[in-house]
C-alpha cells in the first residue's frame, strides 16, 4: 500500500512551527514532528526535506529516523536525500526517483517520499524563528541535561594525556612570536608564507593560491600556536583572541549557505581537524571564559560531532573519513559527560575498522597509491593502538596487529638513499619516519640506511593484492644498491595518478623517475600534467592518456611474478584503454645489471602507441639510432636499447609548455624543473617493444 502524498508548502510549516518545534542540542537541529510527518531544519539553512508516511507505515518512519542524520548537502538548490543510506537499512530499498519524489520498498510494499525546494523569499520567516531559537540557546536557554553537562565539564579536571597523540604541533617553531603576529593581524603559515589580515580575517579569499593553505586556515591549526603561547606565558590575550577568531568563523561560515563559502570551510577532513583543534582550545578556554561564553563553542562543537557522525557527510573508505572518526574519538573522550558521547565513540570505532579492512590489503599495504599516505595511515594506526591500549579498550588487539602488518611494505618501499619514490601524491618533502616501528629490526635498517636494526632476509618483495613489485640487488650496498619499483595499482580515486604499469629505477642514484605531484590545485595545468599519463613511465594511446578516475579498478593488476637471488621478474596487465590491452613484463638480471622491459600491446585497430621514459634531473640523454645513452657530468650511467619488430621512432622532449606541457619534474608544491622525456612511438595495432636498460 502506497503512503499518503501530501504536499505541504513552507507557509503551512511556519504556521505549525510554534506548536511542533523541538530543539535537539545534541544533533544541533530543529525537529518538526506532526503526527507521522517528520521535518529536519538546520540553522541558517535555506532548504529542508519532508518525508511523509501514513500512520500504518510508522515502523518505516521510525527506522529512517533512527538511521538518518540529515545534513545540508545541496544540488540545484535542493537537499539531496542520501539514497545509498536508505539502501543500507535492513529491508529498505530505494527503487526509483522522479522529480521531487522517490519510492522506497519496505516489507514488500512501496512507499513514496517527497523532497521540497524552499525558496529564499519564503525561507526568511522560517530563518528568523530559527535564529531566535539559536540565540536563546546560546544565551544559556537550553535543555537542562545539556546545561548540566556543560557545567560539569567546566568544573572537572580533564585527563587529556591519551589524546596528546591526536593533537597537532604549532605551525611555527617560535609560536609566541607567531601568536603575537596573529594578534597584530599578521599570520605566519611557514609552508605557504606570511599573510596580512589587519582588516579582519577573510575566510573566502586564498592569498596563497594553493588549496592546502585554505585547508590549514579553515582547519584552525593556527589555534595551536595561540594555545602554546598561553601555556608558556599564562597571558589570557592569546585565548581571548582565539575565541574571537572562532566566533568570527562561525558567523561567516554558516553551514546552510555552502554556495557562498569557500569549499574548504566544511570539507570533510577539514571539519574533522577543526573539531580536534577546538577540543584542545576548549580545554584552555574554560579556564578563562564564563559558562555562557563557552556555550557557544560547546554548541558548535556538538554540531560538528553530529555532522561528522552522519553517513551522508562521511567520506567512506578514505583517509578523510578516517580523520572524521578520529575527531569523533577525541570529542567523545573529552566530552564523556555528554549524553550520546558513547554513540559517537561506537560510530567511530565501527567505521574505522570497516575503513581499514577495506583500504589496507591483507599484505598490510595502504591502498591509496602513495608511500607517504601509507606512512600517514600507519601513524594514525599507531595513535589508535596507543589510545585503545591506554584506555584498555578491546580494539587494541585489532590495531596492534594492523600496525605490525604495515611494516613490511614500509620497509621495502624506501629507496637506497633513504627517500621514497615519488609515487602518487608523495611529495619530495615527505620523508620516512624513524619514529615508526621502533622495535622492527628490518624497518629500522631500511629507514636508517643500515645504521640500525638487522638486514632484511630478502632483497625483493611483491605485494600482488596491492599491485606492487619492489626489487633490489643487495641491501648491503647501501646507497649504491639498485632499486626497481613496478606499479600496477588502482583501488580508489584518492591520490591516484595515471601511472598504470609505470616503472621507477634507482641505480646508485635516481635515473628513471616519475614526475611527482604538483599539489592539489586541479585547475593548474601543471597539476593536470603531473597526474596525467604523460608524467609517468607508461603507455599513451593516440596521444591521449588515461583518465585517472574512470573507476576501472579491476582492469589493472599484477598477473605473474618470480623472485630469486640472481633473477626477478613481474608482469602486469592494463585493460583501462578502450579496446587496447597492455601487458608489461619486467625482468631483472641482477649480476648482469640488466633490466628488460617488454611491452606487449594488442588491439584490433591501428593506434599511435607511445612508451615514455622520464630521466632524472641533471642527466643528459643522447639518442643514437636505437640506443639512448644517459650521462651525468660526462659519466655514463645507463644505456637503453630499444627493439621491436614494428617500425618505431625515438624522440625526446625537455621542459616544454607549448603546444602542451611535457618533460617536467616537481619538487615542492608548485616548484618544477625541466627533465628529459624519452618517447618511443609506433603506429600499428599489435606491437611488442623491448626496452633494455644496462646499468653501469
Amino acid at each position: 500500500m502506497e503512503s499518503d502524498i501530501r504536499y505541504v508548502d513552507l507557509q503551512q510549516i511556519v504556521e505549525q512551527l510554534s506548536l511542533k518545534f523541538v530543539w535537539n542540542p545534541e544533533a544541533f537541529r530543529m525537529e518538526i514532528l506532526n503526527g507521522n510527518r517528520l521535518l529536519y531544519v538546520y540553522p541558517y539553512t535555506e532548504k529542508a526535506v519532508l518525508i511523509t508516511f501514513s500512520s500504518e507505515n510508522n515502523l518505516l518512519a521510525k527506522k529512517l529516523i533512527k538511521k538518518f542524520e540529515f545534513v545540508p548537502i545541496f544540488q540545484n538548490k535542493r537537499l539531496i536525500v542520501p539514497i545509498d543510506l536508505i539502501d543500507e537499512l535492513i529491508g529498505v530499498r530505494f527503487i526509483e526517483s522522479e522529480g521531487n519524489t522517490g519510492k522506497l520498498k519496505f516489507n514488500q510494499k512501496l512507499y513514496q517520499c517527497n523532497f521540497f525546494n524552499l525558496t529564499k523569499t519564503k525561507i526568511e520567516e522560517l530563518k528568523k524563528k530559527i535564529v531566535e531559537k539559536v540565540s536563546r540557546l546560546n544565551e544559556g536557554i537550553s535543555l537542562e541535561e545539556t546545561e548540566k553537562s556543560l557545567k560539569s565539564m567546566l568544573q572537572s579536571n580533564k585527563d587529556t594525556k591519551s589524546l596528546a597523540s591526536f593533537y597537532s604541533s604549532p605551525l611555527n617553531k617560535n609560536y609566541i612570536e607567531a601568536a603575537n603576529g596573529f594578534l597584530a593581524g599578521i599570520y605566519s603559515f611557514p609552508a605557504y608564507g606570511v599573510f596580512s589580515y589587519k582588516k579582519g580575517m577573510d575566510w573566502k579569499i586564498n592569498p596563497s593560491f594553493t588549496k592546502s593553505y585554505m585547508h590549514t586556515l579553515h582547519g584552525h591549526f593556527f589555534l595551536i600556536d595561540l594555545i602554546k603561547a598561553f601555556q608558556k606565558t599564562s597571558e589570557e590575550k592569546y585565548i581571548i583572541f582565539g575565541y574571537n577568531i572562532i566566533k568570527d568563523w562561525i558567523v561567516h561560515n554558516p553551514i546552510g549557505d555552502l554556495s557562498n563559502l569557500h569549499e574548504m570551510a566544511w570539507a570533510d577532513e577539514v571539519t574533522a581537524r577543526r573539531l580536534i583543534n577546538w577540543v584542545r582550545f576548549f580545554e584552555e578556554a574554560r579556564k578563562i571564559f564564563s559558562k555562557d561564553q563557552m556555550q557557544l563553542l560547546f554548541t558548535q562543537m556538538v554540531a560538528h560531532a553530529d555532522l561528522l557522525s552522519t553517513n551522508l557527510f562521511y567520506s567512506k573508505n578514505t583517509n578523510h573519513g578516517m580523520f572524521q572518526d578520529e575527531a569523533l574519538l577525541v570529542f567523545a573522550h573529552y566530552f564523556n559527560e555528554v549524553k550520546g558521547s558513547q554513540i559517537y565513540e561506537q560510530v567511530a570505532k565501527q567505521r574505522l575498522r570497516s575503513y581499514f579492512d577495506t583500504i589496507i590489503s591483507d599484505e598490510g599495504v595502504h591502498l591509496e597509491h602513495s608511500p607517504a599516505y601509507h606512512q600517514v595511515i600507519a601513524n594514525a594506526v599507531q595513535r589508535y593502538k596507543t589510545y585503545f591500549e591506554t584506555n584498555m579498550d578491546e580494539s587494541k588487539d585489532y590495531f596492534s596487529d594492523l600496525y605490525d602488518r604495515m611494516a613490511e611494505y614500509a620497509t621495502y618501499i624506501i629507496k637506497p638513499n633513504g627517500n621514497w619514490p615519488l609515487v602518487g601524491d608523495t611529495f619530495l618533502k615527505d620523508q620516512p619516519s624513524a619514529n615508526l616501528w621502533t622495535n622492527h629490526p628490518y624497518y629500522q635498517y631500511s629507514v636508517s640506511q643500515g645504521q640500525r636494526g638487522a638486514t632484511p632476509p630478502a632483497a625483493d618483495a611483491v605485494f600482488p593484492q596491492a599491485g606492487y613489485a619492489i626489487f633490489r640487488d643487495d641491501w648491503i650496498k647501501g646507497q649504491d644498491a639498485s632499486f626497481i619499483f613496478f606499479n600496477a595499482a588502482y583501488h580508489t580515486n584518492y591520490h591516484k595518478h595515471s601511472d598504470d604499469l609505470s616503472i621507477i629505477i634507482y641505480a646508485k642514484q635516481d635515473i628513471i623517475i616519475d614526475s611527482g605531484p604538483n599539489g592539489y590545485d586541479y585547475s593548474d595545468p601543471f597539476t593536470q600534467y603531473a597526474y596525467s599519463s604523460y608524467a609517468h613511465n607508461t603507455l599513451v594511446v593516440d596521444k591521449v592518456g588515461l583518465h585517472r578516475l574512470d573507476k576501472k579498478y579491476n582492469e589493472v593488476f599484477l598477473s605473474d611474478y618470480k623472485v630469486g637471488k640472481k633473477y626477478a621478474c613481474v608482469s602486469g596487465i592494463n585493460k583501462r584503454y578502450e579496446n587496447v590491452v597492455h601487458k608489461r613484463t619486467l625482468e631483472y638480471f641482477k649480476s648482469k645489471k640488466v633490466i628488460n622491459v617488454i611491452d606487449e600491446i594488442d588491439s584490433l585497430q591501428a593506434h599511435c602507441y607511445e612508451i615514455l621514459w622520464h630521466i632524472a634531473p641533471g642527466i643528459e640523454a643522447e639518442i643514437k639510432k636505437d640506443k639512448i645513452y644517459l650521462r651525468k657530468d660526462k659519466k655514463k650511467l645507463m644505456e637503453i636499447e630499444i627493439s621491436s619488430a614494428s617500425n618505431f621512432q625515438i624522440k625526446k622532449r625537455i621542459g616544454e609548455t607549448k603546444p602542451n606541457i611535457f618533460g617536467w619534474k616537481f619538487g615542492k608544491i608548485k616548484e618544477k624543473e625541466p627533465i628529459t622525456t624519452i618517447i618511443i612511438e609506433a603506429n600499428t595495432h599489435i606491437c611488442t617493444i623491448q626496452s633494455r636498460f644496462k646499468m653501469f
